[in-house]
């Protein structure tokens, strides 16, 4: 059972250490190339833009509304597309980029250009780590 498969989940026992490793080999891959994402420039290591702190400030601000134009009725599927390709993966292997997808869900009825800029940063950090390793011990 060293092989085994499960809604497309790679399941590998290994018995004698008491572990089980869980991955999706071929799930970004499939997301890049049904998204056709380019190659980013460089290693992307955060799914989503933080806000630096303000050391020192008594309360910690948000962030601003977002008021970057609306993205075009052509464009919104593309969000959402890629908001629920990244909900199953991210539920099921890497929990590391369930806020940034959920970031992105709460947008994508209206997304915006920032929305597309969270949405290529995803998919940035997806393609330098595209195979995460879930592993349970005994």
């Amino acid at each position: 059972m060293a092989g085994d498969k499960l809604a497309g989940i790679s399941i590998k026992w290994d018995y004698a250490n008491g572990t089980v490793d869980l991955s999706m080999p071929k799930a970004v891959p499939t997301m890049i190339d049904r998204f056709q994402h380019p190659k980013p420039d460089r290693p992307e290591h955060a799914p989503y833009r933080w806000s630096q702190p303000q050391y020192g400030s008594k309360t910690q601000l948000t962030a601003p509304p977002d008021d970057s134009p609306l993205l075009d009725k052509a464009q919104t599927p593309y969000i959402q597309q890629v908001a629920g390709a990244s909900l199953y993966y991210g539920r099921a292997i890497d929990g590391t980029i369930l806020p940034a997808v959920g970031t992105i869900a709460t947008q994508q009825a209206a997304p915006t250009e920032d929305t597309l800029k969270d949405a290529s940063k995803l998919l940035d950090y997806l393609y330098t780590h595209p195979n995460a390793i879930l592993r349970y011990h005994a």
